[in-house]
């Protein structure tokens, strides 16, 4: 399955995105589903193997587990012949309008219509290798798109209330920093054309955070690292909340 966040493929029982640690809900389901089989089969084993003899419960569990198994190979036959025919045909049809595809990706991206290219994507299921710098754009158009909605609400709760949720400078500063860093892992080496768009948005983005938020050097280093932890996004945080430098 495909990262919504970062766009990196992993298999869909991962509790965790292995690249931007973006929680998996599909993993999640998957996991509470097996632990309730597992404490329903404990519980079966514990009730009807102490009642029957060793030999009538061994051969009944045998055939339970032999008609379960037989089952269970028929309905993953069934789900992979499935898997095999709906991907053919979308394959196919991939393939078949491949071209048109492409002259339309390129379409987007020239115009700077970076939103309908991440939902095209999307649709299309080619974010990858193949479609690298429009898949690269697109992500980075997405945290970008995120800073501008959270801007957005932070402006409108000023206007409302005086002063914005801490929720709302929580949100903005993660936005920040996202921008900020331009870390894509599934497109780490950033194209020419799209680090001339990165370096768009984070001037703008620094522009914001200095002038409105008050950020000094110090805060605006700790937005630059690769990385920020939970405690140093929570500082920076109670730090804004504090300077009030908007008002």
């Amino acid at each position: 399955m495909k990262c919504k966040n970062c766009g990196a493929n992993y298999r869909s029982r991962e509790l965790f995105c292995p690249y931007c640690k973006t929680p998996n809900p599909r993993g999640k389901l998957w996991k509470q589903q097996r632990q309730a089989a597992q404490q329903d089969y404990q519980w079966a084993a514990g009730e009807v193997v102490p009642v029957l003899r060793w030999r009538a419960a061994n051969r009944i569990l045998n055939r339970v587990l032999l008609i379960e198994l037989g089952l269970l190979v028929l309905c993953v036959i069934g789900v992979i012949a499935a898997f095999a025919l709906g991907n053919t045909a979308l394959q196919a049809g991939i393939l078949q309008g491949n071209g048109e595809i492409t002259e339309e990706l390129a379409a987007l991206y020239e115009e700077e219509r970076f939103g309908e290219l991440y939902a095209r994507l999307s649709e299309t299921e080619l974010f990858g290798e193949d479609y690298y710098e429009y898949s690269q754009m697109a992500l980075l158009y997405s945290d970008y798109e995120s800073f501008c909605e959270s801007r957005l609400r932070f402006f409108y709760e000023i206007e409302q209330q005086e002063a914005p949720d801490e929720y709302t400078v929580s949100r903005l500063v993660g936005d920040i920093h996202d921008v900020i860093a331009a870390d894509i892992p599934a497109y780490p080496e950033l194209t020419e054309r799209n680090a001339a768009f990165a370096a768009q948005y984070r001037n703008e983005v620094l522009t914001f955070a200095q002038v409105l938020l008050g950020l000094n050097e110090s805060e605006m280093e700790t937005l630059g690292q690769e990385y920020l932890t939970m405690a140093e996004e929570e500082a920076l945080t109670e730090a804004i909340w504090e300077r009030r430098a908007w008002e």
